[in-house]
């Protein structure tokens, strides 16, 4: 951007007055052409290196080598859509359904627990009774979900109090049921960010 640029924000916003009169005057004269504009080019390249698309292909080829057929699901923003449509591709008999993306879940409560901890207990409540013995597994790439140390969760279905679980999810603290039962996935920290990873696997 330009030192133009910058006044035209100010202006539009008619901010001009709240900006210290040191950076609006360097603005100023930056425009008047009294200071060379800065690069138009960024100093550090940048280059995309992995994809979430990436990880999914990833996990689709080691399933594939251990002689499953797996089907692959970029999950929508909707979390009742894309447990609805898990549920339905487990129901149809998918042996390895692989997932990634991000679902958007409100915070209901002050409990602990994110997304990947959510979505398993809200899928086996939505699994028919005759999908039969399934393992689900949902994780962050960054190794962090929601307000815990834990990238996620992985657990066998079914078999989970109803009650229970609905009671954990209306204060949005899944973490308590994963403490109890164990399955927390921990990873620490990535340093990376490709968004969430997981599967349905049949038992």
């Amino acid at each position: 951007t330009t030192f133009g640029d910058a006044l035209n924000v100010l202006d539009r916003h008619d901010a001009a007055r709240a900006a210290p009169r040191s950076v609006y005057r360097h603005l100023r004269r930056g425009a008047a052409g009294m200071i060379p504009e800065t690069p138009g080019r960024p100093r550090l390249p940048n280059a995309v290196v992995a994809t979430n698309a990436d990880c999914l292909a990833a996990m689709s080829g080691k399933a594939s080598s251990l002689g499953y057929g797996p089907v692959t699901y970029c999950l929508p923003s909707d979390a009742s859509r894309a447990v609805a449509d898990l549920a339905a591709m487990a129901a149809r008999g998918s042996g390895c359904i692989i997932f990634g993306g991000e679902v958007s879940i409100p915070v209901r409560g002050d409990g602990r627990g994110g997304r990947n901890q959510e979505l398993p207990l809200r899928l086996a409540g939505a699994l028919p009774g005759e999908c039969g013995d399934l393992v689900v597994a949902s994780m962050g790439t960054d190794g962090v979900d929601g307000n815990t140390e834990y990238a996620g969760a992985i657990m066998r279905l079914p078999g989970i109090d109803r009650g229970y679980v609905d009671g954990l999810l209306e204060s949005s603290d899944s973490n308590s049921y994963f403490s109890r039962h164990g399955g927390l996935i921990y990873t620490g920290q990535t340093g990376t960010n490709l968004m969430d990873i997981g599967l349905v696997l049949a038992g």
